[in-house]
């Protein structure tokens, strides 16, 4: 079971509880998204709409995680290319071998 906790977010109070997650991990990352939404609000002073700001902070981690996943799929690509290259390597040298 999910043990609730407050939390507060660029002046907002919530109760949360998230699975899997201690409440040190979730105080962790409020205070991860509340740097981000402040990092957007000095940015962007003009915008006082803390929802917009909010959702600016969503697609901002968006892309962030966007950009993680796509350099992982790289990486896993090249260790494909790699071991496949390997593995012909391997079986042209134990051709020579018969």
């Amino acid at each position: 079971m999910n043990e609730k906790i407050d939390i507060e977010i660029f002046r907002r109070k919530l109760t949360i509880g998230i699975e899997g997650l201690t409440p040190i991990e979730i105080n962790a990352l409020a205070r991860t998204v509340e740097t981000r939404m402040e990092q957007i609000f000095k940015e962007n002073p003009h915008i006082a709409d803390s929802s917009k700001i909010a959702i600016l902070a969503a697609l901002s981690f968006a892309i962030e995680n966007f950009k993680k996943e796509e350099a992982i799929d790289a990486e896993a690509r090249a260790l494909e290319n790699k071991v496949d290259h390997m593995h012909l390597s391997l079986q042209g040298a134990l051709a020579l071998d018969d």
